[in-house]
């Protein structure tokens, strides 16, 4: 048993922060004390602290402390800290069973629930922790995160901002209170916590990611991808500062090193996309292939991005002399087959890959192209409709008897509810009405997407709706070809109407997608498409507006 003196001099070195010491005496003194589970628990303590293998110095000394909640509080972190969240969860309940009021246990159960995704009860963890000691900042902060999850953004804002009240200097709490101003909108002061937090932490690298989110948000373009190449200053493999730089690339048009960071997507914490599938061939990026090699083109994304990344399959095909095959999802096959006859069209990755020597994931291709601004693949059509059903389509719009000088228009106005930022991309149908009401105008919805507005107007007989019998996109697109006009929300029609060459106007959110860039009223992807973009976050009343004004300016 180590006397008095020594365990207060192993004491006397956390207290002082010189965990290497701690851990150096700690192990001299288990030579003489190797059955002290207090020497163990202090060991597993200095090895925690310093980011070193703690777990069999904890759980020696949870065997030889059964009853010491500190110890078992300890080997929860330890077991987190390699994964293993369920024996972490464990831990902590066995601290709390010793000791009930211990609140750093309760805050580390409440952590490790949240990395189980469960937030009702990582909140009631927290909120005990903060019960017995209310002044415990990082708890504070994490109720904060948690709450921010669950959708409860003031009382989210409310914790970090009381947490800061705690301790002015906690970097991560500005950091989370930016996160959380920037789920509401508020992005100046978002932008004004990530700055203090770098102030205090100029290495926090997460906080450069975040500053420059919401400086592209707000349109300083420039400013924050300054912020995500100090990020890569501090943390060169940081995939989320890569991929967002390259999205800020891609907005401006410098696309030669943009592709390269774009390839980022999949990696990170929080990768964009699922994982890439676990395909055993080199990826293609430009490599001048031999007579003999296939390639295989591997779907990912929205239907969106398929149908404008398509336009790289006839160059492809004839890179690799008409040995590709592309992987595509059941409802855009028939288009594809049709639109590109010298590419294999295929509904799954197969089994056997022996006859490929390549593969290379659509999105990739612009990489492997080289392109630029300048060298897009641009022309249009390179989508081909059925002529079967667009003359069906063709036969039914005439038996509306419309009169010859009636402008008729395909029309979607809410993007799928699976897609990333759905409600700013969409809008009410009732906002709609400035442009429904145009005389000379018959309406026709393109929209998949439910929407219980519609009932209305079209027993109105101010919209036509013909979308139940859409079975896939070449049906949209024989209805399309049909017609004078597409106007859309960001969403897959607007792509189906670009690459099928119509002319397609696009409501565009003020936080343009990458593709449609900056300041720009025309797209260099579809020679046919007008951009009509809100001037202020979430306003579409005035671009509905301006729509109007065109249409009734256009001769009829």
């Amino acid at each position: 048993m180590p006397t008095p003196v020594e365990m207060s001099q192993l004491i006397a070195l956390f207290n002082a922060g010189q965990y290497a010491e701690m851990e150096s005496q700690s192990r001299l003194l288990l030579e003489r004390y190797s059955d002290s589970g207090f020497i163990w628990k202090v060991l597993g303590t200095a090895l925690l602290v310093q980011g070193k293998e703690a777990l069999p110095a904890l759980s020696k000394a949870t065997e030889l402390l059964p009853n010491d909640a500190q110890a078992h509080n300890n080997l929860g972190n330890a077991l987190r800290d390699i994964g293993q969240i369920d024996d972490a969860i464990a831990s902590y309940n066995r601290a709390l069973e010793i000791k009930p009021d211990f609140a750093e246990a309760h805050g580390n159960l409440g952590i490790a629930l949240k990395e189980t995704g469960q937030l009702d009860k990582a909140v009631s963890s927290y909120r005990r922790a903060l019960k017995i000691k209310p002044d415990f900042a990082m708890t504070r902060d994490n109720l904060g995160s948690a709450l921010k999850d669950l959708g409860q953004f003031d009382d989210a804002i409310n914790n970090h901002r009381r947490a800061l009240e705690i301790q002015p200097d906690f970097a991560e709490a500005h950091n989370n209170l930016g996160i959380a101003l920037k789920e509401t909108g508020q992005l100046d002061k978002a932008v004004s916590s990530y700055r203090r937090a770098l102030e205090i932490k100029s290495d926090f690298t997460v906080a450069h990611l975040n500053l420059g989110l919401a400086l592209q948000d707000i349109g300083q373009i420039d400013d924050a991808m300054a912020s995500y190449r100090r990020a890569l200053e501090v943390q060169p493999g940081f995939a989320e500062a890569h991929l967002n730089l390259g999205l800020c690339l891609l907005e401006i048009g410098q696309y030669s090193e943009a592709w390269t960071e774009y390839e980022y997507r999949w990696e990170g914490a929080n990768p964009k996309l699922p994982p890439r599938p676990a395909i055993p061939l080199p990826q293609w990026t430009g490599q001048q292939p031999s007579s003999d090699d296939r390639l295989l083109v591997l779907e990912e994304q929205g239907m969106g991005d398929r149908l404008q990344f398509a336009r790289y399959l006839p160059l492809a095909a004839d890179c690799f002399a008409r040995k590709v095959s592309c992987v595509i999802g059941m409802p855009l096959q028939a288009l594809f087959q049709r639109s590109f006859p010298d590419v294999e069209i295929l509904d799954a990755v197969p089994t056997d890959l022996s006859p490929w020597q390549w593969q290379c994931p659509l999105l990739s291709l612009p990489l492997a192209f080289g392109t630029t601004l300048e060298t897009i693949p641009k022309p249009v059509p390179y989508l081909l409709p059925d002529p079967v059903r667009a003359a069906f389509w063709q036969a039914r719009i005439a038996g509306l008897n419309l009169p010859l000088s009636t402008r008729k228009i395909g029309v979607v106005w809410k993007a799928g509810k699976a897609m990333k930022n759905a409600p700013l991309r969409s809008l009410e149908l009732q906002q709609l009405a400035p442009l429904l009401n145009v005389p000379g105008c018959a309406w026709f919805s393109l929209q998949k997407e439910p929407d219980p507005e519609k009932a209305a107007w079209v027993a109105s007989g101010k919209l036509i709706d013909w979308a139940d019998a859409f079975g896939d996109f070449d049906d949209t697109a024989a209805l399309a070809v049909n017609l004078d006009l597409v106007i859309s929300v960001d969403t897959s029609v607007a792509h189906l109407a670009g690459g099928l060459g119509l002319p397609v106007w696009l409501f565009n959110r003020h936080a343009s997608e990458w593709r449609w860039m900056r300041h720009r009223d025309d797209s260099p992807w579809y020679p046919t498409m007008r951009l009509f973009t809100q001037k202020t976050a979430g306003e579409w009343d005035e671009v509905v507006k301006c729509m109007a004004a065109e249409l009734m300016g256009a001769p009829q």
